[in-house]
């Protein structure tokens, strides 16, 4: 499988969806998901991963938003915690009607149903375990903190338990050292743009 092509392929299907979502954010956000999860994978390549899974999973992982927020609306933690799994839920069935796409022909149903489990759980932090689950929750988790890409409009209460989250939920379950020195210099830079 190409995988330029495959990321042509997801954006093209999925990016139009995502901007009706978190306003400023889920398109954003998503992008640099695929971008850590490519340097996460380049970064560490000892790793046994199946490529186009992740990078299937990294840009469906939060397309399921775009069900639940209204375009523009000012969101609080509280919104996107209380939508966690209805997300992931809608997340992985539009994924599962994508793959049934000819394009996806290349792929067999254990991938694509990889694929889906990887939407489907990916913010359940306490039951990530697997190498790939725990691989896309770290990009997930660095994207969420790269202001380098992405424009977030939290309150400064939501922004100060993101961050507090991020540190003490979801940095002790990385797997790579890449990703843990990524999470510290994206950490300092997202406290100083939330301070500002």
């Amino acid at each position: 499988m190409n995988y330029e092509e495959l990321e042509n392929f997801l954006q093209r299907k999925i990016f139009p969806e995502l901007e009706k979502g978190r306003a400023s954010i889920d398109k954003a956000h998503t992008k640099s998901v695929a971008i850590k999860i490519k340097e996460i994978v380049k970064n560490t390549p000892a790793l046994k991963i199946d490529y186009p899974v992740l990078i299937i999973a990294a840009y469906a992982h939060d397309w399921g938003y775009s069900e639940l927020f209204e375009n523009g609306k000012a969101l609080k933690l509280s919104d996107v915690a209380n939508t966690k799994e209805k997300h992931m839920v809608a997340g992985a069935k539009k994924l599962k009607n994508l793959l049934k796409d000819p394009f996806f022909n290349a792929l067999s149903q254990k991938q694509k149903n990889r694929a889906i489990h990887l939407v489907k759980t990916h913010d359940r932090l306490d039951q990530l375990k697997d190498i790939d689950e725990l691989l896309l929750m770290e990009a997930d988790s660095l994207g969420g903190l790269d202001i380098e890409h992405v424009t977030f409009s939290f309150d400064k209460e939501s922004k100060e338990r993101f961050l507090k989250n991020s540190r003490e939920k979801r940095l002790p379950k990385f797997i790579t050292d890449w990703g843990k020195k990524e999470f510290k210099r994206l950490f300092l830079l997202r406290q100083k743009y939330d301070e500002g």
